[in-house]
């Protein structure tokens, strides 16, 4: 298949769309080497009570549409998950976003971007080094 890149050169994959148990379980078995990332929600949040060790869950209120909540919330912290946050990131609110994210979140986490870091729908290196900057700077 001409372009295809086998899915084991990436470490994580990200299902976006409703999964069942027995889905999430057989997709962390085919790929044990992979993290499974599921979308959190009120309706897929019985995913959480596995206890699958490559299985994230990603929190984005807005659905992909790139809109920051007002207040971020981490989903059952008991869970032991790793977790996403997802929602309106980009280099013009990283900081202040980083903060309130820090507040919440436990464990394994990390922020995801991709909107605010296009420019006329292409990927922008200069916007995603902003942003890691940003993150740097919070760090200090």
């Amino acid at each position: 298949m001409d372009g295809w890149v086998p899915v084991t050169r990436f470490q994580r994959i990200q299902v976006n769309g409703h999964l069942d148990h027995h889905e999430l379980v057989e997709l962390c078995s085919i790929y044990p080497r992979h993290t499974i990332i599921t979308q959190h929600s009120a309706g897929s949040a019985h995913l959480l009570a596995n206890e699958l060790p490559n299985h994230a869950v990603l929190v984005d209120g807005s659905g992909g549409r790139g809109i920051s909540p007002e207040q971020w919330e981490r989903p059952d912290a008991d869970s032991g998950k790793a977790v996403g946050f997802a929602g309106g990131l980009g280099p013009d609110n990283i900081t202040a976003e980083l903060q309130k994210i820090r507040a919440v979140a436990q464990g394994e986490w990390w922020a995801d971007m991709e909107g605010k870091l296009r420019i006329d729908d292409w990927f922008s290196i200069d916007l995603a080094a902003q942003c890691v900057a940003a993150f740097h700077e919070s760090l200090s």
